[in-house]
Formats: structure tokens, sequence, C-alpha cells
């Protein structure tokens, strides 16, 4: 008796919650499968079978139903992912390897003798009506033969190629679609971004590159936006409340056309204040996100003053008002200083004093700059070069801008 694992998939779809995850990368998902669909000849359109997880595809050599040979990608949904992997293999599908990840194979025709899940409940039954008119008759034997699965584990991606047919041409389309998912960088993107995902459930700083797979998984995550859209969000998720601000009766940040919708843009766990390069340095980000944000909804004279307000100009401006703030303090400060170093005027222990106060005050400088901590410089620096990518490139994806940004600063992503 045979027992098409095609049916063993939809089964084990109407399992899955309905709750599923968003949609991650649907456009890279739909491409891997229209270039395998053309690579042997199917109608490369692409679809979603009724029962199946939001987040899952398919391709099929002849419609949605016929029992022939199918490829599906669930995808960005680990829960989705782990509940049809676990029922696969509890239906007696073996684990393997393919390509050196994580799989589950059987060949056509392969018997399955001892299961659980749906083929274990059918082979109890089919045991049942046997012995029922045969007492005697030995079972161990009653299996069912499997159609030819390849399924495999790429992250929270997972493929399955099924084959019905004699010939089983599984292993044949399983090799397509990982060529063309490799091609892609389907695979690469949810592996990178599982190692993300882990930094940032424990609060760990990313680094350049991982700030990288981060911002594209938002992109992911938010494919009806624009940088601007997203670039706001992100924003807002470090300095909300300089939104509320102005400069000389000017508002810091506008929020108009270019932006609209800001509001709705889905950040996993949270803005990233802080990361570091490659090297170590670390990098105050909500700075770049300023400089970015202050250039939106405006013209390319009035985008390029307030993103050095929003940076270096008012950073400097900062320092400089502590300065003089703090000259009030340094004066007070020597007068007291003097009048406790009166009794020991003329002593050598007078002389080490205000040599060494002497020697303090010369390693402070006069350029407000030289005060700032080095991320923040980095930081407003990124927000310029960000603006000024976006002039020349203002179509341009936002991960795109900061790959630009990192690879001047001589960063390897």
């Amino acid at each position: 008796m045979r027992c098409t694992l095609v049916t063993i998939a939809v089964l084990t779809i109407t399992l899955v919650s309905p709750g599923a995850h968003a949609a991650g990368d649907r456009a890279t998902v739909e491409a891997v499968l229209s270039d395998t669909a053309r690579g042997v000849g199917w109608p490369s359109g692409t679809f979603r079978a009724a029962d199946s997880p939001r987040s899952s595809l398919a391709i099929s050599a002849a419609g949605v139903d016929a029992e022939v040979d199918k490829v599906m990608v669930v995808f960005d949904d680990p829960d989705a992912a782990d509940d049809l992997w676990e029922l696969l293999e509890t239906n007696g599908i073996p684990r393997d390897s393919f390509h050196g990840k994580p799989a589950l194979r059987i060949r056509n025709g392969k018997s399955i003798c001892e299961a659980g899940g749906t083929i274990g409940w059918i082979l109890r039954a089919l045991r049942l009506i046997v012995t029922t008119f045969a007492p005697d008759a030995d079972t161990s034997k009653l299996c069912v033969q499997a159609t030819g699965t390849v399924a495999w584990r790429c992250g929270s991606t997972m493929f399955i190629a099924n084959s019905p047919d004699a010939d089983d041409n599984s292993v044949r389309l399983a090799d397509l679609v990982y060529q063309r998912a490799e091609l892609r960088g389907l695979c690469s993107q949810e592996v990178a971004w599982n190692k993300v995902r882990a930094k940032l459930a424990k609060g760990q700083r990313l680094n350049s590159c991982e700030f990288l797979v981060f911002v594209e998984k938002i992109e992911q995550l938010n494919a009806d936006m624009g940088w601007q859209q997203i670039a706001t969000a992100m924003h807002q998720g470090i300095y909300a409340a300089d939104t509320h601000l102005s400069f000389g009766g000017v508002d810091l940040f506008v929020n108009g056309p270019a932006n609209a919708g800001w509001e709705k843009v889905n950040i996993p766990y949270s803005s990233q204040k802080f990361i570091e390069s490659t090297g170590g340095t670390v990098i105050d980000m909500g700075h770049a996100y300023a400089g970015l944000r202050a250039s939106i909804n405006r013209n390319r004279a009035s985008s390029w003053f307030m993103s050095r307000v929003n940076t270096e100009w008012g950073d400097q401006t900062q320092v400089i008002q502590e300065k003089v703030e703090g000259t009030a303090g340094r004066v007070w400060g020597n007068v007291r200083w003097l009048k406790n170093q009166l009794p020991f005027v003329g002593t050598d222990q007078g002389v080490r004093d205000a040599n060494a106060y002497i020697n303090a005050s010369k390693k402070q400088s006069d350029n407000a700059a030289s005060f700032l901590p080095k991320d923040q410089q980095v930081g407003n620096a990124g927000g310029l070069f960000l603006r000024s990518w976006f002039i020349t490139n203002p179509k341009g994806k936002l991960s795109d801008a900061y790959r630009a940004w990192f690879a001047s600063l001589k960063e390897k992503c």
C-alpha cells in the first residue's frame, strides 16, 4: 500500500496555529521557486495551499491539488517549520543531511513499517482490520510505501521537495531549489539573522556587519515601506523626545509626505543605540539616525543645515556650553585652591601642587569637537554620510546606504 507524503504534508499543515509570524523575504522565496519552476518547465506561478502556513509558498507540475511533483517553502516562521518538521519525522521519514544541512529524506517506494502520527494511525487501522479477519496473520510486514521526499532547513526556512511519481524526482528537485536558494542568498540570510536574533534577545551589542543584517530584516518585515519610514521609526525608537524640539523656531524633525505611515514600521526587538565596528570601535547610532531623519521632508539646502544642527553642530554647542558653565566653576575652584595653598606657598608641596594644576589645565583644548566622545563623532559623520548617499540614490535601500557608510570606514561586510 502506498501513502503519499504530499498528503502527510497537507495534514501536517492543518495542525499549525493560524497565528503565523509575519512573512519574511517573500520576494526572494518567490524568485527561488519561480527560477526552479522555469528550470523544470513548470508553470512559474506560486501558490499557497489551503490550510498551509501564511508564510509558505509552493510550485507544482500541474495545479494546487494535483498528485504530482511539488516544492514548498516555509519561510521566516520557525514555529510552523518546527511543527512541520516534527510531524514529518513522526510519520516515519528518517533524519539525514542535505548539502551539510539538517534534513529528512526518504526514497520513493521505501517501506514505512513503524511510525506515529497519521501514518501510524493508518498502520494500526490496517493491522486491526487484517487481524479481525485473519487472527493468525503476521502484520509486522504490513507497511506503507513512501513517496520520494527531501525536506531540509536553513535557519527558520524549511524546504520540501516531493515526488510521488515512480521515477522519483525528489532529489533532483531539491538540488535545483538548493542551488537557486544559494544564488539568491536565501539560506545565508536566514542563518545570519538567527545569529543576530540570538544576540538581540540577550541584549548584546551588534557589530557593524550584524547591524546590516538587522536593517535588512527590518526591510523584509516592512516591504511596503520606504527608507524614509524605516529611518524615522529607528530614530523614534531612540530619541522620541527630540521630535518635539525646535531650533530657532524650526522643528528639528519634520513628519510629512515622505515618511507618512512610519508609525506602522515593525522593528524586531528595538532600535540599536550603539554598535561596534568589527575592530571594536563603539559607534553611537542614535546620532547617525538623527542626521538622516533631519533631512527627511526638507529640500537640499535645509536638509544640509538641519542634519548638521542635529549632529556635529548641536554636539559642539553643548560642549561649548558646558565649558562656559564650567568656567565659573573653575574660577571659584581657583579661589578655593589658593586659599587652601596659602599655608604652603613657597614650600616644595606648594610648588608640586601648582605645577600639577597647571599641567592639568594645559590638557584641555579650546576645540569643542575634541571633547566629543569618539562614538558620537563617528555617529555624527555617519548621519551626514547617509544624507549625502540618499541625495545621489533617492530610491535606494537603507541597508545599502549603511553598507556604503561602513565600507567607507573600511568595514568588510
